[in-house]
């Protein structure tokens, strides 16, 4: 009867078990390469997002500013004047076209929120993305409030 643990079967398992142990290893760190690859591309997709939208929020501000500047020249001077002060006489003296509001994209940061891709971005960077957004909600309630 031949014993059941003999050198030759003992240095086999041996093999086997490190073969394994190599193996899960490697499945290991081909999954963690994969995941943080992933979020290497949600983080940049997001960044190409953020920047995007900025610029179109930018963009609306400037187009709208000059109304805004001129017309707010155009109260203060009816204002300072000595014209009397009647609706019909604010709308002669005043070049008012109505309110024209700011409407600003956000479609990035909900996007960024909901994947949770602002974890892979670095973090002062993402604390200052999320004050721009937080900065335009406060002024999208004010320009809410005042419509």
């Amino acid at each position: 009867m031949r014993d059941a643990f003999h050198p030759k079967s003992l240095v086999g398992l041996l093999i086997e078990v490190v073969l394994i142990g190599v193996s899960v290893f490697l499945a290991l760190l081909a999954n963690q390469w994969s995941d943080a690859r992933q979020h290497r591309e949600h983080a940049n997709a997001s960044l190409r997002y953020f920047r995007e939208e900025i610029v179109t929020n930018q963009k609306g501000i400037e187009t709208r500013r000059q109304y805004h500047e001129a017309l707010s020249r155009d109260i203060q001077s009816f204002l300072q004047s000595d014209a009397p002060k009647t609706p019909e006489s604010f709308f002669t003296a005043v070049h008012f076209h109505g309110l024209e509001p700011v409407t600003f994209e956000r479609s990035a940061w909900d996007l960024a929120l909901a994947n949770q891709s602002l974890y892979y971005l670095p973090r002062q960077l993402a604390y200052a993305i999320s004050r721009v957004y937080t900065r335009q909600q406060a002024f999208q309630t004010l320009e809410n409030s005042f419509l």
